[in-house]
């Protein structure tokens, strides 16, 4: 298990996460979260997309990723 810590709509998130569980089964099946959807669960399709957001330079930079391929443990620190 992996302790992650990171904001999620605007709430600061501490949660224990197996390295293999991606961020869009974090999202659905640990915090409700089922706006983003798994259907080709490849990256293919962009159901699954959501915004990634990091601090550089004094600001908050978001970008643009596949849920379902991005490991939930990614999440912290803007390791992407």
């Amino acid at each position: 298990m992996l302790r992650i810590n990171f904001y999620l709509n605007r709430e600061f998130v501490t949660a224990d996460v197996p390295a293999e569980l991606s961020t869009l089964e974090f999202l659905r099946e640990h915090r409700g979260l089922t706006g983003a959807k798994e259907v080709c669960n490849e990256g293919d399709c962009g159901a699954c997309t959501v915004a990634l957001g990091c601090h550089a330079n004094g600001r908050v930079v978001y970008r643009a990723v596949n849920s379902c391929l991005l490991p939930a443990a990614s999440c912290m620190g803007g390791t992407w």
